[in-house]
């Protein structure tokens, strides 16, 4: 990640940083199902969350997920137990 720099824009400072990178965890996912054929709904999946550092998103397939930094969505979860969220930007277990 680079330094940040300032930006202008319509006479208005800010601090910019190129290429920044966020890497959220999956804390949750699933799919909804039709209950009569048990397959998959063919629309795309409405999700939120009412947590404000959680991230829900729905797909095209009737997937959906829950993302978020696991220290921030769960302050109170010993790091023992974070271990079980597995880090995207490393494939290995995460820690706090």
């Amino acid at each position: 990640m680079s330094a940040p720099h300032a930006v202008t824009a319509n006479d208005l400072a800010y601090q910019a940083v190129d290429e920044l990178v966020l890497t959220y965890t999956v804390l949750v996912q699933g799919a909804v199902r039709d209950a009569v054929t048990g397959g998959p709904l063919h629309a795309r999946v409405a999700a939120s969350a009412d947590h404000p550092e959680a991230l829900a998103k729905g797909f095209e397939g009737s997937l959906w997920c829950v993302a978020g930094y696991v220290e921030q969505v769960f302050p109170h979860c010993p790091p023992a137990l974070r271990s079980l969220f597995p880090r995207r930007d490393t494939g290995t277990p995460g820690s706090a």
